[in-house]
């Protein structure tokens, strides 16, 4: 896969996401939404490889692979800058980075969780996802 195929899936799994929300179904919009964030790191992580690069080390690729945000975020680079942003997009990561990829197999999600995970992910000035578009 490319930076530009998780870019699009990315977006793509957030407009879902929305819908979901829209339509009630709570627990889809969560786990699309927590996704999205996960697709939009492996986005800012292929951003940092070259063409005709030796492949990474196993241990390397499998981090690659993670579905772990917080790992994923440690892989891309990303630390540093993040702990430079303003407190609440902070406290947004802080909340995102609690999503599992578990968590699709939960149908228990409320209305009050998806919308918070949903709103922290694409709020304009301290979402998540505006936050990574910027540096994918």
């Amino acid at each position: 896969m490319t930076r530009a195929d998780f870019q699009a899936l990315a977006d793509e799994r957030i407009n879902d996401a929305g819908a979901l929300l829209n339509s009630g179904r709570f627990s889809g919009a969560y786990y699309s939404s927590g996704l999205a964030v996960e697709c939009a790191l492996k986005a800012c992580v292929a951003r940092n490889t070259r063409q005709f690069d030796f492949p990474l080390r196993p241990d390397e690729a499998r981090k690659i692979w993670s579905h772990d945000l917080n790992q994923l975020l440690e892989f891309s680079g990303l630390s540093a800058n993040l702990a430079s942003q303003p407190p609440s997009l902070i406290s947004n990561w802080n909340s995102v980075k609690r999503w599992q990829n578990d968590s699709r197999y939960n149908s228990g999600i409320s209305e009050a969780e998806a919308t918070q995970m949903y709103l922290r992910v694409t709020e304009t000035t301290d979402g998540v996802l505006p936050w990574l578009r910027t540096l994918w």
